[in-house]
């Protein structure tokens, strides 16, 4: 397998499970978190689940922004960027670092 392969199987890999997590924090956590906890419990339930999955989605995060960077330079692609048919490169970015400033800047505080 060659770096840039390793690098897109990597990249596959954080994307799928940092979009899992927030699928199952989204579709189960939250809503039986709601269901069981009177609404004066439920924002330090949710803390107490959210400290097992931070590392997780910090890692899948940092991945997938490492990987796509990477893979970027690697392939020579920034001309993609000032090409509107590639606007979807723009919208992962965005996308990218909405979520990292959740995850990265909201522990800074």
């Amino acid at each position: 397998m060659d770096e840039y392969t390793l690098a897109r199987t990597i990249h596959i890999l954080a994307i799928v499970a940092w979009i899992g997590g927030v699928a199952f924090v989204t579709t189960v956590l939250m809503p039986a978190i709601r269901r069981h906890n009177p609404p004066n419990e439920r924002l330090s339930t949710f803390h107490r689940f959210e400290a097992g999955f931070a590392w997780q989605a910090r890692l899948w995060v940092g991945l997938a922004g490492l990987t796509g960077l990477w893979m970027i330079h690697r392939g020579d692609l920034w001309y993609r960027f000032g090409d509107l048919h590639y606007w979807w490169m723009h919208a992962m970015v965005a996308v990218w670092m909405i979520f990292a400033a959740m995850l990265y800047l909201s522990t800074a505080a």
